[in-house]
């Protein structure tokens, strides 16, 4: 029987073997590096190149982490050579990789900065204006790296849409406090449930990135308190009950947020 660990992205329990997992497609960088570690060498001397200039140390783990993608990528073009697909388009596939993975370099030297300013001023929302900025975005195997990916990734989980809409201009209207609503119990998963990929993610923090979530969970429960009018046992309760399939039954979270939205003078 396979042995079993967790992916390393979202928490799944996965085959220690599996070189990515089949959820969220996040490469194993452990299982793929045992199965494509005699590539590794001609990869090193093919990939020098990206290692000069290297501006600060956690370039170095990031580029350790390309050699091995770059290793998967080349295997996989050397399977699909043997299955009869064109030669050409293997030895595409696997420099166009290799140009994706310089790029990603280059954007994360231009933008690693940025990046470390908006975190201390705490700016998530101008994190992710950063990353999104080029339509084509950054090579995410190479952002895994950023220090403060993982409460990036808490961020973006359901806290940012709660953010964005406590500013709207119709705060009190009932599609906003809908979005707000659900948001707020889906903030809520990183404390509710322990196994969740949210609840990783936030054993892996800082003690300093567990202080800034645990401000987001305490305005969730703000407005959860003072907006919709829930104890903390009811906001459990309402989270147990829209996730009793292990996802968010949207038809009757909006039926609670009706009810918790007229209940506190609003119209329909």
């Amino acid at each position: 029987m396979d042995k079993i660990k967790e992916c390393v992205n979202c928490g799944a329990a996965i085959s220690a073997e599996d070189a990515e997992c089949p959820y969220c497609h996040y490469m194993q960088y452990d299982a793929a590096e045992a199965r494509y570690m005699d590539t590794l060498e001609s990869m090193n001397d093919s990939m020098g190149s990206l290692d000069r200039n290297t501006r600060k140390i956690a370039r170095k783990d990031i580029v350790k982490s390309v050699l091995i993608t770059l290793a998967a990528a080349a295997v996989f073009a050397g399977i699909g050579s043997l299955s009869g697909i064109v030669h050409e388009k293997t030895d595409s596939y696997y420099y166009g990789e290799k140009s994706r993975i310089v790029k990603g370099l280059d954007w994360y030297d231009a933008n690693a900065d940025a990046l470390d300013k908006a975190y201390e001023d705490k700016d998530f929302a101008g994190i992710y204006k950063i990353i999104n900025a080029d339509s084509k975005g950054p090579y995410y195997s190479i952002l895994h790296n950023w220090e403060h990916y993982d409460i990036y990734q808490i961020y973006t989980g359901s806290y940012d849409r709660f953010e964005q809409y406590m500013t709207d201009e119709d705060r009190d209207g009932q599609y906003v406090f809908e979005t707000l609503y659900r948001n707020a119990i889906s903030t809520l998963e990183i404390e509710y449930k322990k196994d969740s990929a949210a609840s990783k993610l936030y054993a892996r923090c800082s003690d300093d990135e567990k202080k800034i979530v645990d401000g987001w969970l305490a305005n969730v429960k703000k407005f959860l308190k003072d907006d919709a009018g829930l104890t903390e046992e009811q906001c459990r309760a309402d989270y147990n009950d829209l996730y009793s399939s292990g996802y968010m039954d949207y038809s009757k979270s909006s039926e609670y947020a009706q009810k918790y939205y007229n209940a506190k003078g609003g119209t329909q």
